[in-house]
């Protein structure tokens, strides 16, 4: 049964809670109240106010994690923490994890060029040979010189949009690798989301099983997920940039495993040195953000928040799905947001008043 400390925890409904039994659905951390961990109660019960009576109408899930202890998990709109919800782009930390893992199995190298893994698609390279010079590296610091039109012009309902375009072709990974080279590899960067579609056919090849089995085998099963699956494009190939979906606890524990460096119940799932050098700054974009592996970095312009903005690093989806890594708080925090335009805003709004409740 689960015990309150408080009766002004009673307030926030399922958050913050601490019981000598944990509940069958939730064998991973313990409870504590928020002040216990050097965050402010009075804050945060502001905050889920303010999320309840439409402060933050679009949010539909927050859990924070501290001290290796759930200190808040509330849900908004009739969700759980078993709704199974698409990680929208935010899918690609997935990818590079399993990406990690078969690096530190010697299946591949950061440096290796991507056609030697994609034999099917050996005519298009044959067509261009600067094309066999874009190595996996180039693919993750978004700089394989391949033409990509995602960030300047309108996602919904947009022809031109090529993540559009992608999504009617029959071939995914056909269609990414057969755009122009607007620049020779390693020299111009392009955000392309969907470089996550060929990382997992990479994978897929140099590990002879399906992908999801893959992050099955050495991810999931070690961290007791099991809500896990991952669309396919019409060929069958693995949507490795946006595919997949979990429930909101499960994700967290994914969360929860980059935070601990790649650990887990103090055995080694992913390689610490590539966590770090995930979560590290590989491309600077601007002023406002920056990019790892997948994860993004905040740049100069988050000098306001009250904990060292180099130190966060978090991966956000475009409508609401936000995971922040606060490694020197010893913290993981956690939004989800309805499917509708500006839910990012309001996911990322939420994370900077929650940053103002650490003491």
């Amino acid at each position: 049964m689960r015990l309150y400390k408080s009766l002004l925890l009673i307030f926030i409904a399922t958050s913050c809670y601490i019981g000598e039994e944990l509940p069958t659905d939730q064998q991973v951390w313990e409870y504590d109240d928020p002040s216990d961990v050097g965050l402010s109660e009075a804050q945060l019960i502001s905050i889920d106010s303010l999320i309840k009576f439409n402060g933050f109408e679009r949010i539909t899930g927050l859990m924070i994690l501290k001290d290796d202890k759930m200190v808040f998990e509330n849900y908004y709109d009739s969700t759980n923490r078993h709704t199974i919800l698409s990680l929208d782009k935010t899918t690609v930390t997935l990818t590079i994890a399993a990406l990690g893992i078969a690096i530190e199995q010697r299946l591949l190298d950061l440096e290796d060029p991507i056609h030697q893994f994609l034999p099917s698609y050996e005519s298009i390279f044959d067509q261009s040979i600067s094309k066999r010079n874009i190595t996996i590296r180039h693919l993750l610091t978004h700089r394989s010189g391949l033409a990509w039109n995602e960030n300047l012009v309108t996602f919904i309902g947009n022809p031109d949009h090529n993540l559009n375009q992608m999504f009617a072709s029959s071939d995914w990974v056909s269609f990414i690798l057969n755009q122009p080279l607007e620049a020779d590899p390693g020299f111009r960067y392009n955000f392309n989301s969907a470089t996550g579609v060929i990382l997992a056919r990479i994978i897929q090849n140099v590990t002879n099983q399906p992908f999801d089995q893959y992050l099955n085998e050495n991810i999931f099963n070690e961290l007791g997920i099991t809500t896990f699956s991952m669309n396919l494009d019409p060929s069958g190939n693995f949507d490795g940039g946006r595919g997949a979906s979990m429930s909101f606890l499960d994700w967290a524990k994914f969360g929860y495993l980059m935070l601990e460096n790649g650990i887990w119940n103090d055995r080694r799932i992913i390689d610490p040195n590539f966590v770090a050098e995930a979560s590290t700054v590989q491309i600077p974009v601007s002023g406002f953000l920056n990019l790892g592996y997948g994860w993004r970095l905040f740049g100069d312009t988050f000098d306001f928040l009250p904990v060292d903005r180099t130190d966060i690093y978090y991966i956000n989806g475009d409508i609401g799905q936000h995971q922040f890594i606060l490694p020197s708080q010893n913290m993981v925090i956690q939004i989800n947001a309805r499917n509708f335009f500006g839910s990012a805003n309001q996911s990322l709004n939420l994370f900077i008043q929650i940053t103002s409740t650490i003491q």
